[in-house]
């Protein structure tokens, strides 16, 4: 029996709950906006754009998979700032503009946390 116990244990570790699951994925997305603010800026056009279309096709899963689960009232509002995210992004790669990204970090932050105290609030867990 404790053997089954240690290897829950471990596996609950490992595996990241949906709510955990969530703010990795913002978290991954601001680190590509940030890489691909720092390849704009050195020049590196194609590191830029693979960070940024990737990016792109996130922000439209996650908007799609928001707007057909409607889970909570603001669901179309989030929907909203997901595709607004998505359409700066697309923007950026096109003009190469790292002005564009700032106020798409300042989202995809506030999401993350968002999503992070929520999870520390209902679960009791640490968001990672």
């Amino acid at each position: 029996m404790r053997r089954a116990e240690d290897l829950y244990k471990t596996y609950a570790r490992e595996v990241p709950s949906a709510e955990n699951a969530v703010v990795a994925v913002y978290d991954q997305l601001v680190q590509s906006v940030l890489i691909a603010q720092r390849a704009i800026q050195a020049g590196r056009l194609e590191e830029a754009h693979r960070n940024l279309v990737a990016s792109q096709d996130v922000l439209s899963a996650l908007a799609e998979g928001q707007a057909q689960d409607r889970q909570f009232a603001g669901a179309d509002n989030l929907v909203s700032l997901l595709l607004y995210c998505r359409q700066e992004l697309m923007e950026a790669n096109v003009q190469k503009d790292v002005q564009r990204l700032a106020p798409v970090l300042s989202v995809l932050t506030t999401l993350r946390d968002a999503f992070l105290e929520a999870s520390q609030r209902l679960y009791g867990g640490d968001g990672q």
